[in-house]
């Protein structure tokens, strides 16, 4: 069941265009700003990545509550499908 998660989180996080907001993560070095690389880019690029983990953490606990949720509801009192949601 856990790998069966996995899988359905990835296919979710990969496969949603939405997610995929990586077109702005590096700040300096490309054709649209062709300016070299400097420390405080470096720090941009860090509060950007921890900016993405957070937004991905929020979808994924959200995934992961409700897929908990309808395990539980169609767990039909069970005690061990219960403790495994």
């Amino acid at each position: 069941m856990f790998k069966k998660l996995i899988g359905i989180t990835l296919l979710i996080c990969f496969t949603i265009p939405s997610l995929s907001l990586a077109a702005g993560l590096v700040p300096c070095g490309t054709r649209a700003n062709p300016r070299m690389c400097t420390g405080c880019d470096l720090v941009s690029l860090i509060q950007t990545i921890i900016s993405l983990l957070f937004k991905y953490s929020i979808v994924i606990g959200a995934i992961y509550i409700m897929i908990a949720g309808f395990s539980m509801m169609f767990a039909q009192g069970h005690a061990g499908k219960v403790a495994l949601a």
